[in-house]
């Protein structure tokens, strides 16, 4: 398992592979914590009683 500090500096790599621009540890470390906080948002389960909602606005 990679510790916090070797996913950041792969994510500082990749980035800067990707964009053509440097980041620095901190905004680095920042830009991998809004992606994870995103993807528990976007990720999270969907219970049943969304999907009756859900489905009950589409019947509007």
């Amino acid at each position: 398992m990679q510790t916090r500090k070797e996913l950041v500096n792969e994510f500082m790599m990749l980035y800067e592979h990707e964009f053509h621009e440097k980041l620095s540890y901190e905004q680095a470390y920042a830009e991998c914590m809004d992606m994870f906080i995103l993807g528990k948002i976007l990720f999270r389960p969907v219970s049943k009683a969304d999907v009756k909602a859900l489905e009950k606005s589409d019947e509007s």
